[in-house]
């Protein structure tokens, strides 16, 4: 059976939201519920289950190193990801403190995002296939999360 990984995506950026989630749709084949705040991402930590975690550090109410605390009370072992604008060592080390497994930069490492995504569902992937086989260690529930964006993404390749 074939399952399309499930990702959190929370970054307060409406428009990178949008552009994230059509990305990793389109390129990986997996299903992506975006949040622009911290208490719409812990409202989802606390309803669904997530293959992997992608916070963008710097939120309006909480860090990224409040929602990793928040994931791995429920979740020990799921991937996260930071992806934010701040290019510091400290920024760095505090949320791989708080239970970060990735640190990258935007715009320039977004590429490393799906490196990792490959690497941690498989190297199954490609421009054909949209959807990765893979077996899940928590069991999924019937909620399912919305995307809300401010407009459509245009010229991604």
């Amino acid at each position: 059976m074939s399952i399309s990984p499930r990702i959190l995506y929370v970054d307060d950026d409406p428009d990178g939201c949008e552009l994230m989630a059509y990305w990793l749709k389109h390129e990986y084949g997996c299903s992506v519920t975006s949040a622009i705040d911290g208490a719409k991402a812990k409202s989802f930590i606390g309803q669904e289950f997530f293959d992997l975690y992608l916070l963008d550090y710097c939120l309006p109410d909480v860090t990224a190193t409040s929602l990793c605390s928040d994931i791995r009370l429920i979740s020990p072992t799921a991937p996260i990801i930071v992806y934010s604008a701040l290019d510091r060592d400290v920024d760095r080390m505090h949320a791989i403190d708080a239970g970060a497994d990735f640190y990258f930069v935007k715009p320039e490492q977004m590429e490393m995002i799906g490196s990792q995504i490959k690497r941690i569902f498989g190297n199954t992937f490609s421009s054909k296939q949209r959807e990765v086989k893979f077996h899940r260690s928590q069991p999924q529930t019937s909620v399912t999360g919305h995307i809300h964006c401010r407009r459509k993404a245009v010229g991604i390749v």
